[in-house]
This record gives structure tokens, C-alpha cells and sequence, in this order.
């Protein structure tokens, strides 16, 4: 019994956590790689720092690399506008270290 418990309280900190991850994204832009089409021309892939985006599109996008805008979430993945040229705005960049040797 006290595993179950254990086991659902952790569950529901890693979905809040999840969201909140996702949430820091709404109104950037990223980078996504996207990998699958939907019914109704929704596109599915995950950005750099492995966030799944679901965004519309008119073209088929498998495998392709888009800017996307984030707008909101929907359930455990975000909504995203594609980005096209000249709408341009600031990419979030994965966090990178500098490590200096001496």
C-alpha cells in the first residue's frame, strides 16, 4: 500500500513537473525536428531540448527542421504556430557550459 501511494505521488510530481517545463516555453520560438503527420495536416516532433510540439501545416513536414512559435499547451505536449520567413524572432538555445581547464 505504502508503494501505490509512493508510486502516485511521484507520478503526479513528474506530470506537474512536465508541465511546468512546458510551460516556460509559451510565446518563445524553437527549433523542431518534426517526425510525424496527423489526420487534419497537425505535425508532431520535439524541439532541442525535447519538447514535443504539435503545430498545423500545409505541407507535409516529416523530417524536417521548422522555427515554431509556442502558443499554449494541450495535454502533455505544447501548440505551436509555424514561424515562415521573415516573421523571424529569438530561438530559445539549449543551455550550454563553458568549461575552462587550467
Amino acid at each position: 500500500k505504502v508503494r501505490a501511494e509512493r508510486s502516485e505521488m511521484l507520478r503526479i510530481l513528474s506530470q506537474k513537473k512536465r508541465h511546468a517545463f512546458s510551460s516556460s516555453f509559451v510565446g518563445r520560438e524553437l527549433e523542431v525536428l518534426f517526425e510525424t503527420v496527423s489526420a487534419n495536416n497537425r505535425v508532431s516532433g520535439f524541439s532541442s531540448n525535447y519538447v514535443r510540439v504539435e503545430a498545423q501545416a500545409d505541407d507535409p513536414l516529416s523530417n524536417e527542421i521548422r522555427n515554431v512559435r509556442i502558443i499554449g499547451l494541450a495535454g502533455d505536449h505544447c501548440r505551436g504556430e509555424i514561424v515562415t520567413a521573415g516573421h523571424g524572432g529569438t530561438i530559445a538555445q539549449p543551455l550550454t557550459y563553458d568549461f575552462v581547464w587550467s
